[in-house]
């Protein structure tokens, strides 16, 4: 038992030392994305460096990343669609300023482009599927069998952790 528990303090040493979070406050629940920040190209670099290290083969987890993690950053579309929709507002904002000029121009600009941006938020937050959880717990079952397996929905993060 010593070998299994001497790789569960090397993944807890590896995710302390990439994330640079003191190893006390790990714990076998703690989740990489949700508790520890890991999304787009900084779970890319830690998953190869995991993948040197432990010498663990992640082909099951590249083929469902996107289940896991996000993208890094906006998409082109996303963001020529918002750059075209906040001239939008800016638009109607003059509008209404001509219309009902009882506030000067630059609160109307504020007061549309304020309901675009809360529109966008409320329009991404309910696009976007909930991301499957990856806990240490996962990494060290990894690290152990030298490949990734798919976890269950039962096993995959199941335990909640407050980091």
């Amino acid at each position: 038992m010593i070998v299994a528990e001497a790789i569960e303090e090397r993944v807890f040493l590896f995710v302390a030392r990439e994330r640079s979070v003191k190893r006390a406050k790990l714990s076998l629940s703690s989740r990489l994305n949700q508790d520890l920040g890991m999304d787009g190209d900084d779970a890319v670099e830690f998953f190869e460096k995991f993948r040197r290290e432990f010498q663990v083969d992640f082909d099951e987890l590249t083929e469902r990343w996107s289940e896991f993690f996000g993208s890094e950053g906006v998409s082109l579309v996303v963001g020529l669609v918002g750059i075209a929709c906040l001239v939008g507002c800016v638009a109607i904002a003059a509008l209404l300023y001509r219309l009902i000029d009882f506030l000067p121009l630059l609160a109307w600009e504020m007061v549309t482009v304020g309901c675009f941006l809360v529109a966008m938020f409320y329009w991404a937050s309910r696009r976007k599927s909930p991301l499957r959880e990856i806990t240490i717990s996962d990494l060290i079952d990894a690290a152990r069998a030298g490949k990734w397996e798919r976890p269950t929905e039962q096993n995959c993060g199941a335990a909640r952790s407050s980091l």
